[in-house]
């Protein structure tokens, strides 16, 4: 039988990239728009997904935005649809995602958790994109920091 692979950022739900930014996939969004709050007591959450409709944290009924912003947290959604990031216009996604993490980091809305279904693709290409545009990181070092914290981050880029 095969040990249980215990490396860090190997299948928790989400990890923290740098202090008060945190990359998941939608179990941690669920976690994180559940009534009562959650383990990260997340302030604000970056939809990078496609999976559900309009409004919904992750295609969940009863995980909608108007409970969260009920609640004072911030929420933005990037209509991102899995497999086609090329196809989609990226650097417009980007800016938005990179900006919107900047202003929760900036206005003490942490901790920032940016989501997608697997928190492999579309949330990864979210976070490397604040890091290089407010951390002035290059890509590489962006890759190389965010896959350190979460080995399963493989963006279609």
């Amino acid at each position: 039988m095969k040990p249980p692979d215990l490396t860090p950022g190997s299948s928790e739900p989400s990890n923290e990239i740098v202090s008060g930014l945190w990359l998941g996939d939608s179990t941690a969004a669920r976690a994180a728009s559940a009534e009562g709050g959650d383990e990260l007591s997340t302030r604000a959450i970056l939809n990078a997904a496609h999976d559900g409709p309009p409004g919904h944290i992750d295609g969940t009924p009863g995980h909608d935005v108007d409970a969260l912003l009920g609640r004072g947290m911030e929420y933005l959604e990037l209509d991102i649809k899995d497999g086609s990031v090329a196809a989609e216009p990226l650097p417009a996604f980007l800016e938005a995602g990179a900006d919107f993490i900047k202003r929760c980091l900036d206005d003490g809305k942490s901790p920032v958790l940016v989501h997608c279904s697997a928190g492999k693709s579309r949330s990864t290409c979210m976070v490397l994109g604040y890091l290089m545009k407010h951390r002035g990181m290059s890509l590489r070092e962006a890759m190389v920091l965010t896959r350190s914290k979460r080995q399963r981050a493989y963006p279609q880029i």
